[in-house]
């Protein structure tokens, strides 16, 4: 099931595990914006966590292993498919906002300041990745699994070409 989430401009395609399939409500709190197109992420999370925290991003590491990040940094994991979830330590308080798996084992987010944070071991732990920005960045998308883009606000874009282990700048 994909979910497109919209407000004034589009802010993200989201993949919704079958889990979730029960408890995904669609809310709206504003007229301004139609139900079928406002999402809160709460709503996605409320019957499977008490995380307190906005939630951003979720990828499926694996059919079972699901991994998604929010607000201050925080990295959950889930093993049963979001039945249930855990905190994982996260290497920063900065707000995350996409995450993606390159491989089962290789994981990257990025988020406020310009913070990409990366996974070598599906999640288990995690480490701090020198970024050429200090914008929001607020996607990240591996066109192979060596190469990688992550875009932000003020036009930025920054590319990887192996695997995200050092980014660069792109001129936008």
């Amino acid at each position: 099931k994909i979910l497109i989430i919209t407000l004034s401009t589009l802010f993200g395609i989201f993949f919704i595990p079958y889990a979730f399939k029960e408890s995904l409500k669609v809310e709206t709190k504003d007229s301004m914006f139609p139900s079928s197109f406002y999402i809160q992420e709460y709503n996605v999370f409320s019957k499977h966590t008490n995380i307190l925290a906005d939630i951003e991003d979720i990828v499926a590491v694996t059919e079972n292993d699901l991994m998604a990040v929010g607000s201050g940094g925080l990295i959950i994991s889930s093993k049963n498919a979001g039945e249930t979830w855990n905190n994982v330590e996260s290497p920063t308080i900065f707000g995350l906002h996409s995450i993606i798996a390159v491989t089962k084992n290789s994981l990257l987010a990025v988020g406020d300041k310009g913070v990409i944070v990366s996974s070598k071991n599906a999640g288990k732990t995690w480490n701090n990745i020198e970024s050429p920005t200090t914008s929001l960045l607020t996607s990240i998308v591996a066109i192979t699994k060596n190469n990688l883009l992550a875009v932000g606000f003020y036009g930025v874009i920054i590319s990887s070409k192996i695997g995200g282990e050092t980014w660069n700048k792109i001129e936008s």
